[in-house]
């Protein structure tokens, strides 16, 4: 490669009218709907992402589950029944932070609908807290705990993930890559008040974010992964 080939790549997603976070999230839909025409069709290969942890079989436990299918049809349901109906039916902690929600006058008795089939519980759950009324909502991995919280708190809470990206290595360089997630998506977050970080060891991408960042910069190497594979 062909440099070319990334660099036109980064700049369709810079020509972007929408935000970065609005457009990762188009990009993680439309992933879900590709996968879905190709079944029976050996996947391709995704980025090893680990994440920086002292409980590793909790956080592969729930990352696991967030990349399980899932349908959303929920009509003026309370968010804490959408919460407790998700959290039984993959058998896994999700809790609402009730004091950073007070603390933006949101109820947890505030009512949801949302509708969507057949998306990732991740990305289904993203789209449905960024709509609740009031203020945009957000959640996090916090242990063995998925906390929905609102977008401001969420921000808050760093983690470190390390990247392996040698899949692409073949195709760009480790700077141009750094690069490529700066302009994408660490310089989008930072206009937002949001601050994260990455930086290279090896092959490794390390970045520090929050969780709605570090999704997106996962959803960019992915995709970024499938652009370039024959």
């Amino acid at each position: 490669m062909k440099p070319m080939l990334l660099s036109l790549f980064v700049l369709g997603l810079m020509l972007q009218p929408q935000s970065s976070a609005v457009f990762a999230q188009q990009v993680a839909v439309i992933i879900n709907k590709v996968e879905e025409s190709l079944e029976g069709i050996p996947e391709l290969p995704a980025i090893r992402v680990t994440t920086v942890t002292q409980n590793h079989a909790a956080d592969d436990l729930i990352r696991k589950v967030l990349a399980q299918s899932q349908s959303f049809d929920f009509a003026e349901a309370p968010l804490h029944d959408v919460v407790n109906f998700l959290s039984q039916q993959h058998a896994i902690n999700v809790l609402l932070d009730q004091s950073a929600l007070a603390e933006e006058g949101i109820s947890s008795d505030t009512q949801v609908t949302f509708a969507l089939p057949n998306v990732t519980l991740g990305t289904g759950l993203r789209l449905l807290l960024e709509n609740v009324e009031g203020a945009p909502l957000a959640y996090y991995v916090d242990g063995e705990v998925l906390m929905v919280t609102t977008r401001s708190a969420a921000d808050q809470k760093k983690q470190t993930r390390i990247y392996g990206v040698n899949a692409l290595m073949e195709e760009t360089s480790i700077e141009e890559l750094t690069e490529a997630i700066n302009v994408t998506v660490i310089e989008p977050a930072a206009e937002e008040g949001v601050h994260a970080t990455v930086t290279t060891v090896g092959e490794q991408l390390i970045v520090k974010a929050p969780q709605r960042v570090q999704d997106e910069v996962e959803t960019f190497l992915n995709s970024l992964l499938r652009q370039l594979s024959p």
